[in-house]
Formats: C-alpha cells, sequence, structure tokens
C-alpha cells in the first residue's frame, strides 16, 4: 500500500511537469504571435505614415505653387505700374533733357 501513494505522488509530479511544458509552449505561442501582431501592426503604421507624408507634401507643394502664382502675379502688377508710371512721366523727362542739354 505503501507505492500506490507513492504512484499517486510520482504520476501526480509528471502531470505537473506535463502542464508545465504545454503553458510554457503556450507562452512560447502566445509570445511568437504578438510578435507577428506588433509586426504587422508597425507594418501598417508605417505604410500609413508613408501615406499621410505623400499627402502633406502634395498639399503643401500645392501651397506653394498657389502662392508663387499669387505672388507672381502682385509682383508683375507692381511692374505694370512702374512701368505706366514712368511712361506718363517720359514726355517730361525728354523736356527736362532737352533743356538741360540744349539749352544749358
Amino acid at each position: 500500500m505503501s507505492q500506490t501513494p507513492m504512484l499517486q505522488v510520482t504520476q501526480a509530479e509528471e502531470a505537473n511537469v506535463a502542464k508545465k511544458a504545454q503553458a510554457v509552449a503556450q507562452s512560447k505561442a502566445v509570445v511568437a504571435q504578438a510578435q507577428q501582431d506588433g509586426a504587422a501592426r508597425l507594418q501598417a503604421l508605417e505604410a500609413q505614415c508613408l501615406t499621410q507624408r505623400k499627402e502633406a507634401l502634395a498639399d503643401a507643394k500645392v501651397q506653394a505653387e498657389q502662392k508663387a502664382a499669387a505672388l507672381a502675379k502682385d509682383t508683375q502688377g507692381q511692374v505694370d505700374a512702374l512701368v505706366s508710371q514712368a511712361q506718363g512721366q517720359m514726355g517730361q523727362a525728354v523736356d527736362f533733357v532737352v533743356k538741360k542739354v540744349v539749352n544749358p
């Protein structure tokens, strides 16, 4: 009869060893799956960030082109105004030069 309790203890110990091995294997599987899920999520976030960066750059380019066009239009308006003003004063300038050169 003394072997029966010893046998039960041995069987319980073997069962515990088997359960521990199973738990270790399951935890390794969970860790591996978590690593795969994390890597996949990271890859998805990197792709999303790349897309957002491309969109932001495209928006910035459009804004820069619009500002450049507005600046060019404004500058051309100023040039046209100066040319018009200069042409308006051309007669007076010619008269002044003629007076100074011809009638010193």
